[in-house]
C-alpha cells in the first residue's frame, strides 16, 4: 500500500484511529532488532563524498 500525507488526513478525518510508534530509546537488543533502531542515535555508518559519518546526527551543513 503507498501511504501519503493526504491519505493520513483523509482518514484522520473519517475518524480512524492510529497506534503512533515514539522511536527516541536506542537501547541496543543483542538478539533482534526492535524499534529502537529508529533512534537517530542507533549507530548507522553511511559515508558523503568520502567521509565516514557514525549516525545520520552528525552530518552538518557548512556556513556559508
Amino acid at each position: 500500500m503507498n501511504y501519503s500525507i493526504e491519505w493520513l488526513k483523509r482518514n484522520l478525518e473519517e475518524g480512524k484511529r492510529f497506534k503512533y510508534l515514539y522511536f527516541w530509546g536506542h537501547q541496543s537488543n543483542k538478539k533482534e532488532i526492535t524499534a529502537s533502531c529508529f533512534s537517530q542515535w542507533w549507530v548507522a555508518p553511511f559515508t558523503v563524498d568520502n567521509v565516514v559519518y557514525k549516525t545520520a546526527v552528525a552530518v552538518a551543513q557548512p556556513l556559508d
